[in-house]
């Protein structure tokens, strides 16, 4: 899922000031720095946490140290020309069939 969220529609440049989502896998994550990796099917993201970023786990607000590798994952952030700043994360429960 990829998707644009307007912050401030009435701007001359909205691109600017988008906010886009992305869903995929946790690759790796450096609980020191706030910086982590994901990968979706054919892409490899990068991300640091925005010092505002908003974590959920199971839709109940939690720290980064619930958050592991290979646990799938849905960020919202703007886009950066290095890491993209995350302004939230949401994370579920691997459901098997």
């Amino acid at each position: 899922m990829n998707a644009t969220i307007e912050m401030n529609p009435s701007s001359q440049d909205p691109a600017r000031h988008a906010l886009q989502a992305v869903e995929g896998v946790l690759q790796r994550i450096n609980y020191r720095t706030g910086e982590f990796k994901m990968v979706t099917a054919g892409k490899v993201w990068y991300f640091k946490l925005d010092p505002n970023c908003r974590l959920f786990f199971d839709d109940k607000e939690a720290i980064l140290r619930c958050f592991h590798p290979l646990d799938p994952v849905r960020v919202v952030f703007q886009p950066a020309p290095e890491n993209h700043r995350a302004h939230a994360l949401y994370a579920w429960e691997k459901v098997y069939a």
